[in-house]
């Protein structure tokens, strides 16, 4: 009967109609996987370009620590080369005091007056290895200071590292 047909067309022309959606749907989710295979290809790079950055941050942390390590190395062999000029010449000083207490006659007060003026340059030397000393003292506190940040850096590259090879992983 024509009623029958014309359901029978209808219904064809419905599964027409899905068949089109499903290809349309299709298409869509093809580009959407296109989509996110480039955003996954720039997420890897830009994770790869972070990993490269904390590696060198990381090498230079490293670098700047081994060379802070030298300073302070070497402050510490001034300090006590200071120290050693410190008790030199504090025991010129004690010598020259002795021998000033020593001169009695006129005879010697011309050795007394050459005393008192080594005992000059020997206090002046003493102030300097004293100011020296503090110096010095001063530099090993500001290099320990500075190794701290830099150890506190090396740690922080560390756990960026660390953080990244996890998100990469």
């Amino acid at each position: 009967s024509r009623a029958d047909v014309e359901a029978a067309a209808k219904q064809e022309w419905r599964a027409v109609e899905a068949f089109d959606r499903l290809a349309d749907v299709s298409k869509e989710l093809e580009h959407v996987k296109s989509l996110a295979a480039a955003e996954r290809s720039r997420h890897d790079e830009a994770l790869a370009a972070a990993a490269a950055y904390a590696e060198r941050r990381l090498a230079a942390a490293e670098r700047q620590e081994a060379a802070l390590a030298a300073q302070l190395q070497s402050a510490a062999a001034a300090r006590e080369s200071a120290d050693s000029r410190l008790a030199l010449a504090e025991a010129k000083i004690a010598t020259a005091a002795s021998v000033e207490r020593c001169v009695e006659d006129d005879k010697l007060e011309a050795k007394l007056a050459e005393a008192a003026s080594a005992r000059d340059r020997v206090a002046t030397e003493l102030a300097d290895a004293r100011d020296l000393s503090a110096s010095l003292r001063r530099e090993m506190r500001e290099e320990a200071r500075a190794k701290q940040r830099a150890e506190e850096r090396l740690e922080q590259a560390e756990e960026l590292g660390r953080a990244l090879s996890s998100k990469s992983a």
